[in-house]
């Protein structure tokens, strides 16, 4: 985030006045999220970072597969499903 405003900062005699305004807005933004996906982390239990961090990685895989036309079994990787007898293995 320091970067971006950096580079916003540099441009701000080359680039126009609306250009500047706008990437300011979206830095600002940015910064908001990222305090409040920070607040919401912080209340995570660190005892369970483990399992958070499963839980992202089968959330990517499965983002992955819906982005493909067509979708193989094999792509997914079989031992995320094992460690989770609700979910059923192919």
């Amino acid at each position: 985030m320091k970067q971006w405003q950096e580079s916003v900062d540099r441009g701000r005699e080359q680039h126009s006045d609306h250009l500047m305004t706008l990437l300011e807005n979206r830095i600002n933004v940015c910064r908001t999220i990222l305090h409040e996906l920070q607040d919401a982390l912080s209340t995570l239990d660190p005892k369970m970072m483990e399992t958070y961090v499963k839980m992202v990685s089968i959330l990517r895989t499965l983002s992955a597969c819906n982005t493909r036309s067509k979708v193989r079994f094999l792509d997914i990787e079989t031992s995320d499903c094992a460690d989770h007898p609700q979910v059923p293995s192919y």
